[in-house]
């Protein structure tokens, strides 16, 4: 059963045929892939780790270099993490009284 990279999802529809190869979006969390597509994907833990270097100090280069991880996807998992604790934080209710 093809499911996808992202979530694992294995509701799916096609979406288009680039280059002769069939591809499809998920369903469930709306992302394109190809099935047999071999590309990296970084775990939850070495984003968590990069996340956590930069907020104790660690310059955005420093880190690239250490870890292998490109410059601009540094900065993207930096913004989708602060973007999902803002989230959490706006569900947050604080008690008056």
């Amino acid at each position: 059963m093809l499911r996808c990279k992202d979530c694992g999802s294995d509701r799916k529809v096609r979406n288009g045929c680039p280059n002769g190869k069939q591809r499809y979006r998920c369903k469930d969390c709306g992302r394109n892939y190809v099935p047999g597509d071999l590309r990296e994907r970084y775990s939850l833990e070495k984003k968590t780790k990069v996340v956590r270097m930069y907020l104790e100090g660690m310059g955005i280069r420093s880190i690239e270099r250490l870890e292998g991880v490109s410059n601009p996807l540094i900065i993207k998992w930096i913004r989708r993490f602060s973007k999902a604790l803002q989230n959490k934080l706006d569900e947050v209710v604080i008690p008056r009284g």
